[in-house]
């Protein structure tokens, strides 16, 4: 199609012949869009979106297994650097004035607190030593490990 017939359809001041082209031109075109429509764009609307929604998933399940990979390393990270017997929770026995307490450690050591004396220890000694904070008197049966020094 010629565009100055176009122009020329557009602004009233075509003639009788070139407006019949041009409609039947848009006839043709109407039909030929038509079996575009009806046939190929289906498919092909359907192709792409099935593919765009298949990288769309792909790109979130991406996303989201970074997120769970950065969090379970900065959760082990953590828990490893600051894991020590001190950080851990202390047992505390305080024994009052004018009495004596005999414990036992989860080691299997025997401890004898004399009064006013107080003692804390963790529920699970750390793996290379056992330690215990003692503030007063006491008097301790350690049990004998050679790989975790009392």
């Amino acid at each position: 199609m010629n565009k100055e017939t176009l122009y020329k359809f557009f602004q009233n001041s075509a003639t009788i012949q070139e407006e019949m082209q041009i409609r039947e031109f848009y006839k043709e075109r109407k039909i030929f869009d038509s079996i575009l429509l009806l046939s190929d764009e289906s498919s092909f609307s359907s192709d792409i979106t099935n593919a765009s929604l298949g990288k769309f998933k792909v790109r979130e399940l991406i996303k989201i297994a970074a997120v769970a990979v950065i969090t379970l390393v900065a959760t082990f990270s953590f828990q490893y650097f600051t894991k020590s017997s001190e950080e851990l929770a202390l047992q505390t026995i305080t024994v009052p004035a004018g009495q004596r307490i005999n414990i036992e450690l989860p080691d299997g050591t025997n401890v004898w607190l004399n009064s006013r004396s107080q003692i804390k220890y963790p529920t699970i000694f750390a793996a290379d030593e056992r330690k215990v904070i003692l503030d007063g008197e006491a008097y301790f049966e350690v049990s004998h490990n050679k790989k975790k020094p009392f």
